[in-house]
């Protein structure tokens, strides 16, 4: 619960401190913050912490603003005998001294610090050329020449200029004329655009302690829409009231302007802020008064009663030059402007009427002057104006407190997606390193083994050749040699050996790519290793080759007894069994060569079967390899993900009591409101 303002400025400020540390967390995690938002905020916070006070002046053009503020200040600091004033923003606030600082189009800066060059400088740009009072030269100066810079408009520049501008011809110039005058200007002050002066800031050493905390801004008139430039605007969202000027016209209240105003730029500000002021009211009658008030209460229903105010700006500051004269140096200062009729009849009028009586009269011009209930009425505004300053600043920070939280809430949510389940990573994990250990196993290990058991001595390769070779020695073993069909049965079993050698050579080959497929896991097929062919160099005309060649060697020497004294008689006789061992040991021979070769070339075959195996198992683990190591990075993303999303979670919960603690802060202060 809200107790007093200096507690409420504390919390308030507090709770700033709370979100700029959140808008700091939210810029590390790369949510940006709308400059914008940050810098109107740091400008509420300093005039909060400064207990400043922004009060803006606006108003058309001619509605006595300057003198408005003279009035008001009770120092004549602007000039007022000018018609209208350029484009330059003017803020007045306190300081040690009498000092101006003039800001021109290109950020040149001037500072004047003598009274009378100040008072000259004043003079000379917020007066304009008599050739051009009758076009809005500030809407020219802000919309064309500061904008350009240097550069001549296009023509569709000057169209949308001239459409923006159509009901400001106050002076109701011919369209033709109207626009020759605006195309001249700009012509003419484009070379020298950069000597346009765009802001001044002026401080006094008031005397008035009231004075000290407040800061007015005079702004560029505004327009018969209603509408403000850029830089008028900004001033509007960080003003604490605006007083917008409308001079008593006649007998009706002519307010479209400020209606429009009200409208569009203030729209979202709340409407407290607002004062209307009706000026020139010394020329009007009681009644008359009376009557535009009433109406501008039904015009605006949403402006405080007590901010629509009439008063006269003239009087007050007539009042302000005489409040410390005596009753004879008042006699004396009004007698010869009595005299030579120099003197308006709404401040002649109440000196005949006070008969001439100095506190009478003072006393005539303050009520005249109605400046007794802008005070009052400042005064009420300034005890909750801080409130309302409170209430802004807070009301701000809770938007783009909701907002920043939103980004988080969705910046979490994308992660969330991007983010992959860690429980399947680490499954998916665990079955590609039990794949890669697995490869790495077949390569290492099976292959080899897969090569011995065929390859090695006594493997099955050497195991079946020697099969082959034993069970042809054991069945050329058996035959009869001396058997007239025993070349028929070796070329028999000769060549079925061949034949063994040649089968098993084949079903050999395909019991180790059918081992390496079930051992390796390859699909069949997917190796191909070039078969050599077993081809023998034995056929049926070697075999008679054989036995024609082992025929001539077959034969043996052979001796007949001649008796007792007959000499003994040698010849040559064919041997069968010569012979065949002959042709026998030829073909084993051979056999053996065939046995050799196959031996040789299917151990080849397996040597490559299990290279080009082994190179498939290679590429399969660097396949699996490259699958395990992104499924490696997808988690250390995933784990990465899961802590960001933790911090963004953390910092997330924050938002809330912060939120809550500022809504509830603000509910305390529209109490106050």
């Amino acid at each position: 619960m809200v107790t007093n303002y200096k507690q409420v400025k504390e919390d308030v400020l507090k709770q700033y401190e709370s979100f700029l540390c959140l808008v700091k967390t939210a810029y590390d995690n790369g949510i940006t913050v709308k400059a914008k938002v940050l810098n109107s905020l740091a400008e509420l916070e300093k005039n909060i912490r400064n207990d400043q006070f922004c009060l803006m002046v606006v108003g058309e053009a001619k509605s006595g603003k300057s003198t408005f503020i003279n009035a008001y200040l009770g120092k004549e600091i602007l000039p007022m005998d000018v018609k209208q004033c350029t484009s330059a923003i003017v803020e007045i606030r306190y300081g040690n001294s009498f000092k101006l600082t003039a800001t021109y189009a290109d950020d040149r800066q001037e500072i004047i610090e003598d009274e009378a060059d100040i008072k000259r400088f004043l003079l000379d740009n917020a007066s304009l050329d008599d050739e051009y009072r009758d076009i809005p030269v500030p809407t020219i100066n802000i919309e064309i020449l500061m904008k350009k810079k240097g550069d001549l408009p296009h023509d569709h520049e000057i169209f949308d200029l001239m459409r923006g501008i159509t009901s400001e011809n106050i002076y109701k110039l011919s369209s033709d004329d109207y626009e020759r005058k605006v195309r001249k200007y700009i012509s003419e002050k484009t070379p020298c655009w950069m000597d346009i002066v765009k802001k001044i800031v002026i401080t006094y050493p008031f005397d008035d302690e009231d004075l000290k905390g407040i800061e007015i801004v005079d702004t560029p008139g505004v327009n018969a829409e209603g509408k403000v430039g850029e830089i008028t605007n900004s001033y509007i969202n960080r003003a604490n009231a605006v007083m917008f000027l409308k001079p008593l016209i006649g007998a009706a209240l002519e307010a479209t302007s400020f209606k429009k105003f009200l409208d569009s730029a203030s729209a979202d500000r709340n409407r407290d802020a607002m004062f209307l002021i009706l000026t020139r009211a010394a020329n009007e009658t009681p009644e008359n008064i009376s009557r535009i008030r009433d109406e501008a209460f039904r015009q605006f229903p949403s402006i405080n009663e007590h901010q629509i105010i009439h008063l006269d700006s003239k009087v007050e500051l007539f009042y302000n030059r005489i409040k410390d004269m005596s009753e004879e140096k008042l006699d004396e200062f009004m007698t010869p402007l009595i005299d030579e009729e120099k003197l308006d009849s709404f401040l002649e009028t109440p000196w005949y009427k006070s008969k001439f009586k100095r506190e009478e009269y003072l006393k005539r011009l303050k009520e005249l002057s109605n400046f007794a209930v802008i005070d009052e009425s400042l005064n009420q505004f300034a005890h909750k104006a801080h409130y309302m300053a409170f209430q802004q600043f807070l009301d701000k920070m809770i938007q783009e407190l909701e907002s920043i939280q939103g980004h988080f809430g969705e910046t979490i949510e994308n992660f969330r997606k991007k983010a992959k389940d860690p429980l399947s990573l680490e499954a998916e994990l665990a079955n590609k390193k039990d794949e890669l250990e697995a490869l790495r196993l077949k390569i290492n290990t099976t292959t080899s083994k897969i090569a011995s058991q065929y390859t090695d001595s006594g493997g099955k390769i050497e195991k079946k050749a020697n099969e082959v070779a034993s069970d042809y020695e054991n069945k050329i073993s058996s035959i009869n040699e001396s058997s007239d069909n025993s070349m028929e049965e070796l070329k028999k079993i000769s060549f079925r050996a061949i034949e063994q050698f040649q089968k098993y050579k084949k079903q050999l080959e395909k019991e180790i790519i059918a081992k390496c497929d079930q051992e390796l896991v390859l699909a069949s097929g997917k190796i191909n290793i070039p078969y050599k062919t077993l081809r023998p160099n034995f056929t049926a005309d070697d075999f008679e080759k054989i036995k024609k060649d082992q025929e001539e060697k077959s034969y043996e020497k052979e001796y007949t007894s001649g008796g007792c004294f007959k000499k003994a008689q040698e010849r040559s006789v064919f041997s069968q069994s010569k012979y065949f061992k002959l042709v026998r040991d030829d073909i084993k021979i051979r056999l053996q060569e065939i046995k050799s070769d196959f031996i040789v070339i299917l151990c080849d075959f397996v040597t490559d079967l299990i290279k080009e195996y082994r190179n498939e198992l290679i590429d399969n683990t660097k396949d699996v390899q490259d699958a395990y190591d992104k499924v490696l990075n997808d988690k250390a993303e995933t784990e990465d993900l899961q802590k960001k999303i933790a911090a963004l979670e953390e910092t997330y919960r924050k938002f809330a009591p912060i939120i809550e603690d500022a809504e509830l802060l603000k509910r305390g202060v529209d109490k106050h409101v």
